[in-house]
């Protein structure tokens, strides 16, 4: 299962970064019915290759009246509210002016404050330096993940870059992907 670090991955907003976005998906996945077995509401925004309907769930999340039972609810405890899962994030927002792409940032901190935690995967390379660092800003937890080929294996780490209410690790972490998902192994530590 999810190690105890990467289970206290919510409430908040969570970024998970991967170039190749397969291994972002499956870890999000994982955090996500983690979340959902401890009672959480989890939620899959389809992007269809577009912000639009990003934009018009943020939209509506931001500005449902309280009491609506399908009002995102205020929440600071793991397990209570609702959890969207935005896969794919930079490239639903990529081709966007950058003044959009920070309209829909706020939109998310927004929601994220009224109870409702996110789980973006993205791939840091397709935006703007600028828009990449103010996405990690307002994260409350960062993970990035890396494969690199040695030789002829590979070797995947995974960096907690930040962490709500914690110190986050100074070392990589070593981790493997199976049918369960993401498996990390924290017998070695690397750095």
């Amino acid at each position: 299962m999810i190690g105890e670090t990467i289970a206290r991955a919510l409430p908040g907003i969570t970024l998970i970064e991967d170039e190749s976005g397969a291994v972002a998906r499956i870890l999000a996945e994982q955090i996500a019915r983690a979340a959902a077995a401890s009672g959480a509401r989890v939620r899959r925004l389809p992007l269809n290759g577009t912000a639009d309907a990003l934009a018009d769930e943020l939209f509506r999340m931001t500005h449902q009246q309280k009491g609506d039972a399908d009002a995102p609810r205020r929440s600071t405890q793991k397990g209570d509210g609702e959890v969207l899962v935005i896969d794919s994030f930079s490239t639903a927002i990529f081709g966007l002016p950058d003044e959009e792409k920070i309209r829909l940032i706020g939109r998310i901190t927004s929601a994220s404050a009224h109870g409702t935690s996110f789980l973006l995967t993205s791939d840091g390379r397709t935006l703007d330096a600028r828009i990449n660092a103010y996405l990690k800003a307002i994260s409350d937890n960062v993970i990035i993940l890396r494969v690199e080929l040695v030789g002829e294996k590979v070797a995947r780490t995974l960096y907690i870059q930040k962490l709500k209410n914690a110190v986050p690790s100074d070392k990589l972490l070593k981790f493997t992907v199976d049918e369960q998902g993401v498996q990390i192994d924290t017998r070695e530590l690397i750095g």
